[in-house]
């Protein structure tokens, strides 16, 4: 579970952090509230947040302390598929082919 996190956090930052060889410029800019009630709902708000700074890695003991292990696990897996869904949408490229690309 632990691996999960870390790799999601990873690739959020590297996506939304800054310049991205890879993301679409401004993607940050264009993610949406998303409507997903559930485990990990109100984690993944934060970490977005954070990832916008670059900072969702760092964040990973505020988060663990805030929110606890299941729920920074969901949550980090609903802000990398949010990302993906809004950067799919945007740049007209199916998700699976984005998943392929860039998450490994």
């Amino acid at each position: 579970m632990s691996s999960c996190i870390g790799a999601a956090l990873g690739l959020l930052d590297g996506f939304l952090g800054g310049p991205s060889p890879h993301a679409p410029a401004g993607l940050a800019r264009r993610l949406t509230p998303f409507l997903i009630r559930g485990p990990g709902d109100r984690a993944a708000r934060d970490i977005l947040r954070s990832a916008t700074m670059g900072q969702a890695f760092d964040s990973l003991n505020h988060l663990m302390l805030d929110y606890g292990g299941q729920e920074v696990h969901y949550g980090s897996a609903i802000a990398l598929a949010t990302v993906i869904r809004v950067w799919s949408r945007d740049t007209e490229r199916a998700a699976a082919e984005l998943i392929r690309a860039y998450v490994r």
